[in-house]
């Protein structure tokens, strides 16, 4: 499968780059040049990706802090608000204090235990990477949107279900929930990231090819 432009495999001089090990040719210097130029498009794709892909991922750092409670009232509150509600139907008592919104966390409390719910308790962190890795792909721009719409509720839906598991796991073992929230659910989160991304991509090119 081609990326970035690199087709499965092209000729060099009358014969394939993949087979030269099994060649008795020796490939010249005409041969090579001829190869990395081949190869340049698929290295211009992938410097064009990183570089719209940290451009974006800085713009929103910068929107973010500059904005805080934007964000706060718009995602901290309500992925706080939600698994809020779901571990106190999960039977977890649990309440969620919200007058700290403006100094950029709310407050949960699970039996006397205070926890500070952060904007990276929410995983919105991993909602900048994924838009931005969405806007850096080389599609049109109709699947770009529709990348959006995509990942952004999913990953914000995870968030939810990240601090409800949080939650549980403060409440049932508290000496855990440093490893759960600094390791684990960071390596799952990365991990959901990921899957998203590679699930749009493939619908993407799926529906290009049809």
């Amino acid at each position: 499968m081609a990326l970035f432009g690199i087709p499965d495999s092209f000729k060099v001089a009358g014969f394939h780059i993949r087979d030269v090990q099994n060649s008795e040719a020796t490939p010249t210097l005409d041969d090579v040049t001829y190869a990395i130029e081949m190869m340049s498009p698929s290295i211009h794709g992938a410097l064009r990706f990183c570089g719209l892909f940290i451009v974006g991922i800085a713009a929103q750092i910068t929107i973010h802090e500059s904005s805080p409670m934007f964000f706060g009232v718009f995602h901290l509150l309500p992925v706080s608000w939600l698994a809020t509600r779901i571990l106190v139907l999960l039977g977890v008592q649990a309440e969620l204090v919200t007058r700290h919104l403006a100094q950029g966390f709310c407050r949960l409390d699970l039996s006397g235990v205070h926890y500070a719910v952060t904007h990276e308790c929410t995983g919105i962190i991993a909602v900048f990477i994924l838009a931005a890795a969405v806007m850096a792909y080389p599609v049109a721009l109709r699947e770009r949107a529709r990348g959006l719409l995509l990942a952004i509720p999913a990953v914000t839906l995870f968030g939810v279900l990240r601090l409800v598991i949080l939650g549980i796991v403060a409440q049932a073992r508290p000496l855990w929930i440093e490893v759960f929230h600094v390791y684990i659910m960071e390596l799952v989160t990365i991990a959901f990231a990921m899957f998203v991304f590679i699930y749009w991509v493939e619908e993407a090119h799926g529906r290009d090819r049809h």
